[in-house]
């Protein structure tokens, strides 16, 4: 069949499309040399370039086909082209392991250290893939032990996260740098966050920094915390690991409990991690606790002697404003059970009941009201819990508070009282309950200066033609069929 459609003189072999790019990659690929001759032998371009190995030499090469890329290399494949998902023919070939086809390409030339491709270099390919061998023959024709390039960072940070040990001891017999970091940080980083525990304490014993810090988290410490690695957590502690040291989420205590690590919270309490100490964006341990649920490490973090109160002025202020805000009902009620103040202002909506108004917690808004949360406290971006919810279009909440006593003339907050923030934000159905509530409408107060300004900046046209209406009939029933 092939043949018959080589023989049709309308029949292009060098086509691109699909995932292979062309029949002679897709041909390597799949290791059928008889079809990439005789695809050769119809002119078929031996360097195109495309698809996801790149060229027909590199799909080749990653497959381990190295007749078919004798047979290449015989009809003029270029060693040196870049393209594709590996790079070049070598890197595709270290990456998968094919020491022999890696030694045939070098003798052909290959340029060792050319960087391209996901993994960066042959070297980092090879290393990444755990091929020892691979990576001895590269080093033997002068690879770039400590180059830096690709996803990985450097062929050690690569060995390192996939745990390859005797990679790694390889590599640092060769001058690897065991301090080299990346925006991920170092070799280390990446073998605490795998929970590579003996990878990491060989490169403890050849002088990695344990307090170093990367972009992603701070230190390694912080990596093992954070994917639950606690042997690895026990390792770094043994060695001297800073448990205060802090980035912009906050410390080692903070990354355990976000994920729900109980045993290594538990373990960071007993090598003195400081239970009320805020840092980073999370603020304390228990406020990080109280916002993602985490009930047992909330009650462990207690019985250390958490602070239910303390304040961080990070986003949520304290832990019940960010249990409000993040829908957490059930630490609502645990942290009124141990005093939380309910009235408590800090963060961004100022008090729990701002938060938790603003997202639209019914139930939660319910709970604060009915444990006598301050309806009308003054604080944070929305001022007040009714401008929040009104902001936000929940209806239903604005009603509540309102049935609780909210005062709906209170100017605060960003934009001035409620009914201006519902204006603004082109909720009509609001502005109407407001209205009837006797909301003032020509307060100037906050961004747009008057609801009616707001509304107008904004669009809102129905929204303005039910204020006019306003003004000129208060008492009548007919907004909205102003014409």
């Amino acid at each position: 069949m092939l043949e018959w459609l080589l023989a049709n003189e309308d029949a292009d072999v060098n086509t691109q499309s699909g995932v292979w790019g062309t029949a002679i990659q897709a041909a390597a690929m799949k290791g059928s040399k008889d079809i990439v001759e005789l695809l050769l032998k119809h002119d078929a371009n031996v360097n195109i370039q495309g698809g996801y190995a790149g060229t027909a030499l590199a799909a080749a090469a990653v497959c381990g086909s190295k007749d078919i890329v004798e047979l290449l290399l015989k009809y003029g494949a270029n060693v040196k082209i870049q393209e594709g998902f590996w790079g070049s023919a070598l890197q595709a070939a270290a990456f998968t392991g094919q020491s022999d086809i890696v030694e045939l390409l070098l003798n052909c030339d290959a340029d060792v250290n050319a960087q391209g491709g996901s993994f960066g270099t042959a070297l980092q390919g090879a290393a990444a893939s755990g091929y020892k061998n691979t990576v001895e023959i590269l080093l033997k024709n002068n690879a770039d032990v400590n180059v830096q390039a690709g996803m990985t960072g450097t062929a050690l940070q690569a060995a390192a996260s996939g745990g390859y040990k005797d990679v790694v001891e390889l590599l640092l017999l060769h001058s690897a740098e065991v301090t080299s970091a990346t925006q991920e940080g170092t070799a280390l980083h990446a073998a605490a966050a795998k929970g590579h525990k003996d990878v990491v304490e060989l490169l403890l014993l050849h002088g990695a920094d344990i307090n170093s810090q990367g972009d992603k988290f701070s230190t390694a410490l912080h990596n093992a915390a954070a994917e639950g690695h606690k042997d690895v957590v026990e390792l770094l502690l043994l060695h001297g690991a800073d448990i205060s040291q802090a980035d912009d989420f906050g410390m080692v205590l903070q990354y355990a409990t976000a994920e729900g690590h109980k045993d290594i919270v538990e373990l960071l309490l007993l090598h003195g991690a400081e239970v009320n100490t805020p840092a980073g964006d999370s603020g304390t341990a228990l406020q990080v606790a109280a916002g993602f649920g985490h009930k047992n490490i909330f009650e462990l973090l207690i019985l250390h002697g958490a602070d239910v109160n303390v304040q961080s002025g990070r986003p949520y202020g304290s832990a019940i404003q960010a249990a409000a805000e993040l829908g957490q009902k059930d630490m609502v009620e645990l942290l009124l059970k141990h005093n939380a103040d309910i009235n408590i202002q800090g963060g961004h909506y100022g008090t729990a009941i701002q938060g938790a108004a603003v997202e639209g917690h019914m139930d939660i808004v319910k709970i604060l009201l009915n444990h006598n949360a301050d309806v009308n406290a003054q604080a944070g971006y929305h001022g007040t819990a009714i401008q929040g919810a009104a902001a936000e279009g929940h209806k239903t909440i604005v009603e509540l508070l309102l049935s609780h006593g909210a005062n709906v003339n209170t100017s605060a907050g960003y934009f001035g009282t409620a009914i201006q923030a519902a204006a603004a934000k082109g909720f009509s159905s609001i502005v109407d309950l407001l209205l009837d509530h006797k909301a003032e409408i020509n307060l100037q107060e906050g961004f747009h200066s008057t609801p009616i300004q707001g509304a107008a900046v904004k669009g809102n046209r129905d929204i303005v033609k039910s204020i006019v209406l306003w003004t000129s009939h208060p008492n009548s029933n007919c907004r909205g069929s102003y014409h």
